[in-house]
């Protein structure tokens, strides 16, 4: 089943209501602005009645609407949105030509043929086999617990877990910002425990940096994360 309540979320956590798509979802508020506390509460309102929240279908584009870089044109920050599909709890679907950078408009044009231009150099296409490797390395639908621990509108910091802290909790921070560097500082982490050294598994290509980019969870469970201005989503796990 395709998830709708989620889908909307989503749009109001990394795209503005300032163009015609999101008015159209959210006709009353033509001034909202990207906001990832409107994505959090859709998706505690669907755990809330739905029996089976893995069950659902999550995604960005479909081939229904509006691609999501016709929408909002930044790259980054459709990475973002991608990864949260990629690691929230549900199906993951990735609908074709995402992959590939598509910016077209609403139902034919979102259905466009992708066979003349398949490219496996692109940057989203690299970008997306990283995360799912890390997705399948880390066997996500075995971490059955997620929890939203810093939700602010331009920030947002989840976990998936299992309860018994197991070591194999991952840590995701995401931005809806791209453009300013943006710090959350103590983040309250769960599935971890104190002390424990914790990197990101995400790789950025362009970095310059050969550093680690490790934390040390404190003695009363919180980091501090930063993501630089146009940074890539963070996915902490414990250091091999």
């Amino acid at each position: 089943m395709l998830n709708y309540p989620l889908w909307f979320g989503i749009l109001h956590g990394f795209t503005d209501a300032g163009n015609a798509f999101t008015k159209v979802i959210n006709p009353e508020n033509s001034n909202r602005v990207r906001n990832f506390v409107d994505m959090e509460n859709a998706r505690a309102e669907l755990k809330k009645y739905a029996k089976d929240i893995y069950a659902f279908g999550n995604f960005v584009d479909n081939h229904d609407h509006r691609r999501f870089l016709n929408v909002n044109p930044d790259v980054q920050t459709f990475k973002h949105a991608l990864t949260f599909v990629l690691f929230t709890q549900g199906i993951p679907i990735v609908y074709y030509g995402s992959e590939q950078g598509y910016n077209m408009g609403g139902d034919p044009e979102c259905r466009q043929a992708m066979f003349a231009d398949f490219n496996q150099d692109s940057d989203i296409y690299k970008y997306l086999k990283q995360v799912v490797a890390i997705r399948k390395s880390r066997s996500i639908w075995e971490l059955m617990s997620q929890d939203g621990l810093y939700v602010k509108e331009n920030e947002y910091v989840f976990a998936r877990y299992n309860n018994d802290s197991d070591g194999r909790s991952l840590l995701l921070a995401l931005t809806n910002q791209i453009k300013d560097d943006v710090t959350m500082t103590g983040v309250k982490v769960v599935g971890f425990k104190a002390n424990t050294k914790i990197c990101n598994l995400v790789k950025d290509p362009t970095s310059k940096s050969n550093d680690d980019d490790c934390l040390t969870v404190s003695a009363d469970l919180k980091v501090d994360i930063t993501i630089k201005a146009g940074g890539l989503p963070k996915i902490y796990a414990v250091a091999a």
